[in-house]
């Protein structure tokens, strides 16, 4: 018979053990309903928390084997099935998530793809934020403005909704990273030919409203309207740009 110790730490573990697979199942669900490709990030790093958790499951059934007969042993084999789950579900999930970061790796190089590198370098730390939907989005509208769908007269009123809207930001908070304040630069240097200011600021926009949503600053309704309406997944399905 297991003495009272044993058995209790024996049941301790499997209950640590059912924890940690019910964490499991709820990450898988949660995990690929976000498109986020910051929150997939966080999840493969609570995977390799989970892992160390794992071993350390493992270490504890050995030493509990050890003090066991022959006969108790085999009352510790659900245990270890249900750690074989965890690695199952554990290399199941790592798979999908390289998968995904993969995909949205592969996204973002296609958007880059439209600037040169010194642009690169300065719309990366915006871009690597962007959702699937978001990448594929942008990249269509910037191919829109490459084949010349855009008129400029469209080109230059949403050049000056976007330049008004930078203006009131610099002013609301001149501590903004130097990247956006460069980009900034490009976009309103008169100098710099507007189809192309205008790629430049397409990849831009998300940040731009998702910043004056953070702060309630509310100055971008004509910004997010020419967003849902003019750049939307429907309209270039459509292809009723601008």
């Amino acid at each position: 018979m297991i003495s009272s110790v044993l058995s209790l730490r024996l049941q301790h573990l499997e209950a640590n053990i059912r924890k940690i697979l019910e964490l499991l199942n709820q990450y898988e669900i949660e995990l690929f309903d976000n498109n986020d490709p910051g929150v997939r990030s966080r999840y493969r790093r609570r995977i390799e928390e989970l892992k160390q958790q794992k071993l350390n499951f493992e270490s504890e059934l050995t030493e509990l084997q050890s003090q066991l007969t022959n006969e108790q042993f085999l009352q510790t084999q659900t245990i270890t099935s249900q750690l074989q789950i965890i690695d199952n579900k554990i290399e199941i999930i790592d798979n999908k998530i390289d998968l995904l970061l993969d995909n949205q790796s592969q996204l973002n190089q296609v958007l880059l793809s439209y600037f040169d590198q010194q642009e690169q370098i300065l719309l990366l730390p915006f871009t690597e934020k962007l959702d699937e939907s978001q990448l594929l989005q942008i990249s269509a509208s910037l191919e829109a403005v490459d084949k010349d769908k855009f008129s400029k007269d469209d080109i230059d009123s949403v050049l000056l909704e976007i330049r008004n809207t930078l203006k009131y930001m610099n002013r609301q908070n001149p501590l903004l990273p130097e990247s956006s304040k460069a980009l900034w630069g490009i976009i309103d240097d008169p100098k710099i030919d507007a189809k192309h200011s205008l790629k430049v600021t397409i990849p831009i926009i998300p940040f731009i409203l998702n910043y004056e949503a953070e702060l309630a600053l509310g100055t971008s309704s004509n910004l997010r309207e020419i967003w849902e309406s003019k750049f939307s997944k429907k309209n270039r399905n459509n292809e009723a740009y601008l």
